[in-house]
């Protein structure tokens, strides 16, 4: 969380900041019709490209990272140690193959006034993580085609939710696999389009819960939207009616799947249910300022009974509080 948390921090410097760099890179290069600018912060291994306009399209022709005397792709010493690209607001597009080749390139920051990115990273083959400070509804409109197998997470921002932060890591990623997919243990589901799922999700006649923010499966004991759930540790699906998980008892909606609380009755059997963690309660248990006598075996109530627990008899009435 703290990893992340400077990353923002360090890339709202970078893009509110006028450019102050340890070394600059070549001279500007000339785009479509304005001057797009690039600094090289030696210490911070971060490439920052600033200006109004477009790119052209045509890399081949004018290169901006390549040696002057070098060949096509020929590019300077520096792109190598590149680790962060910051494209500040202004900047229209970023043209095919820009920065292909940057082998450490791990992150890149693209405003919202980037409206095309075509084939602007091939063989960037560590960048792993794009920040984008719009929505994701916006972010795909962008025309951005898929250049690597490896999968990019892009990281964007709700303007109406998260007004000031950004929303990470697994929001939106780019790759050639869809469906269920795992990644660094965590499990996540693609659609067609290439955008994780999130929330209560009905996938393949099954039930599943994924976290709001991040879209990872949750599984076991979990809460979304104010409510507690049990998933399978296996497969991550819902789980409906007397479960286990952790070695307690829950009883969940047998159509919601929602965790049940207090005084419950389950398959013609009553139960009292913690209200604080929704496990099964078994002995002489209070609920509701009253007094009940559950099985410390599979948790019911002992209805119309004389029963004993811990050494001492108790007679319980039809709704299974003890008679005083």
């Amino acid at each position: 969380m703290k990893k992340i948390l400077s990353v923002f921090l360090l890339l709202a410097i970078l893009v509110s900041s006028p450019i102050v760099a340890v070394r600059s890179c070549a001279a500007s290069y000339v785009g479509n019709s304005n001057k797009i600018q690039y600094t090289f912060n030696e210490e911070t291994k971060t490439l920052i490209v600033y200006g109004n306009g477009k790119y052209s399209n045509d890399v081949q022709r004018g290169d901006p990272f390549d040696l002057a005397e070098g060949g096509l792709f020929d590019r300077a010493p520096w792109c190598n140690e590149v680790e962060m690209v910051v494209v500040q607001e202004g900047v229209e597009n970023l043209a095919n193959d820009l920065f292909r080749g940057f082998s450490n390139l791990k992150a890149a920051y693209i405003p919202k006034s980037v409206n095309e990115i075509v084939w602007a990273f091939p063989d960037c083959y560590n960048l792993s993580d794009i920040y984008y400070p719009g929505t994701i509804t916006q972010w795909n409109t962008i025309n951005f085609p898929y250049q690597r197998q490896k999968r990019i997470h892009v990281d964007y921002r709700d303007s109406e939710t998260h007004e000031h932060s950004f929303i990470y890591p697994a929001t939106h990623i780019l790759g050639s696999e869809t469906g269920w997919i795992t990644e660094s243990k965590k499990t996540y589901y693609l659609t067609d389009e290439n955008v994780a799922l999130y929330g209560i999700q009905t996938i393949d006649g099954k039930t599943y819960v994924f976290d709001d923010v991040t879209g990872e499966l949750l599984k076991g004991k979990v809460s979304f939207d104010g409510a507690a759930y049990i998933t399978s540790k296996t497969d991550g699906h819902m789980m409906y009616g007397k479960v286990k998980c952790d070695g307690k008892y829950y009883v969940t909606h047998k159509t919601t799947g929602k965790m049940l609380y207090g005084y419950i009755q389950y398959n013609g059997k009553k139960y009292v249910m913690s209200k604080k963690t929704g496990e099964m309660l078994y002995g002489k248990v209070r609920c509701d300022g009253k007094y009940y006598i559950a099985s410390k075996i599979d948790g019911h109530l002992f209805l119309n009974a004389k029963v004993k627990c811990d050494g001492k008899t108790y007679y319980t009435d039809k709704t299974g509080a003890i008679k005083n």
